[in-house]
């Protein structure tokens, strides 16, 4: 995993890691302060394109949005999600799990996920893009979907009994993250739902516009 937030540093951790897989997963309006624009972000997040090994794979989403200028002519190119080439063709969703079939370059594959959120799909659809990439088989990548573990402070669940249901998402701000964590939130089957929102920082001179559009979904959602 490459983490940026400046121009540059990306290229230097594929000068140092020579991934043979890269994977990206989106580009949104994060680290816009530092980066200029949503167009300064896609640039930098495809710094990695150049630093994947010959003969490598890039995972990139089906719509890459401002990324899909800088994907013209790459090798290996894998699209994940919507219609690319892995993609859900079936899907229930109930009790907090996901049942589903995904289509691969190796074929169809039946798959059972302990998550209900549309983001942890599609997530997850970019790591079986690089799961198959890797040489392992949409089987093999299957049988070991039990083990999926979340990371802290991102969509966890504090079940506090009859006194309510946190979902704690505040690993960081963004328009992408927020977007994702409001959707999910209006999904949730409770008779009150309440968001406790965080400040989106770094969004440079379209900041209040970010917070506009955010706050525009959270009463769209009610």
């Amino acid at each position: 995993e490459m983490a940026m937030r400046g121009a540059g540093q990306i290229a230097e951790l594929a000068m140092i890691a020579e991934p043979d897989i890269g994977v990206i997963t989106n580009v949104g309006p994060v680290h816009v302060e530092l980066l200029g624009s949503i167009e300064g972000v896609a640039a930098a997040k495809a710094e990695l394109i150049g630093g994947i090994k010959p003969g490598g794979a890039m995972i990139v989403p089906f719509d890459a949005g401002p990324l899909e200028p800088k994907l013209e002519g790459v090798p290996g190119l894998i699209r994940f999600g919507g219609d690319g080439d892995v993609r859900v063709i079936e899907k229930e969703v109930f009790a907090g799990e996901t049942r589903c079939r995904i289509e691969t370059l190796q074929g169809s594959q039946a798959f059972e996920f302990p998550f209900a959120e549309p983001h942890n799909l599609l997530n997850a659809q970019a790591a079986i893009a690089a799961g198959v990439a890797a040489g392992f088989t949409p089987a093999e990548l299957a049988s070991r979907t039990g083990g999926i573990a979340f990371s802290r402070f991102r969509n966890e669940h504090i079940d506090l009994g009859d006194k309510g249901l946190i979902i704690n998402d505040c690993y960081n701000a963004n328009p992408v993250s927020m977007r994702a964590a409001l959707e999910y939130l209006a999904g949730i089957d409770r008779p009150r739902r309440i968001a406790v929102l965080g400040l989106m920082a770094e969004l440079g001179p379209d900041e209040v516009r970010y917070h506009e559009e955010i706050g525009r979904l959270a009463r769209d959602l009610e």
